[in-house]
């Protein structure tokens, strides 16, 4: 693993946000809001910046 954090949510829900991976294999993004996660895998790019995952999400964590 190579981050984990949480985040509250526009409106006041906890975010866990995740970053696995390694450069040669590819990195798993997820995003979980009360038992609903979503993942997106990169295998193209080195690790994003905690505000780039977060902006990534954005619309999934508003519920769109």
């Amino acid at each position: 693993m190579l981050d984990e954090w949480t985040k509250p949510s526009p409106d006041g829900k906890t975010v866990t946000y995740k970053m696995e991976g390694e450069p040669r294999v590819g990195f798993v993004y997820s995003a979980g809001v009360e038992g609903r996660n979503i993942k997106q895998l990169s295998t193209s790019e080195g690790p994003l910046t905690r505000e780039q995952v977060e902006a990534r999400f954005a619309d999934y964590v508003a519920g769109e």
